[in-house]
């Protein structure tokens, strides 16, 4: 069974009449010309407002740093109870390394024009990509 139309929108207000005056504009609320009462309020506003900030002054003072900039890095030993700095377990001479980034040393940089024979690789460069891998080929058996 279909379903029956959805009813007409309903219809707009009729216009006013042509002979009737505009509705008045909303009118504000009425501004207060006397100040007086707000100059008594004001030194009881003002002294609260200075014992806010004068509180504010007070804070507690701060006795342990807790330096969180550097990276955690998680060991087998635990972390590091003592405040700021990564848990590192080697020796205190051994400055921290990038998580051993580079731990077979810097890569040495060519110019443009070396990489190709230095590197080994020809025909790539940096923005070449491999050639996609061939898909297999379908065969359709007959009836």
């Amino acid at each position: 069974m279909p379903v029956p139309p959805p009813p007409p929108p309903p219809l707009p207000p009729p216009p006013p009449p042509l002979g009737a005056p505009p509705p008045p504009p909303p009118s504000a609320p009425p501004v207060s010309t006397d100040t007086s009462s707000l100059r008594r309020a004001d030194p009881k506003g003002r002294s609260a407002l200075l014992a806010d900030i004068q509180q504010g002054t007070r804070l507690r003072k701060v006795t342990q740093i807790n330096d969180r900039s550097a990276p955690q890095i998680e060991s087998s030993k635990g972390t590091n109870k003592e405040g700021g700095g990564s848990a590192n377990t080697r020796g205190a001479s051994t400055p921290p390394t990038l998580g051993d980034l580079f731990a077979g040393g810097f890569p040495v940089l060519r110019p443009a024009g070396q990489r190709d024979v230095a590197g080994g690789k020809t025909g790539q460069g940096p923005g070449s990509r491999a050639p996609s891998p061939r898909l297999p080929n379908k065969t359709i058996s007959g009836p």
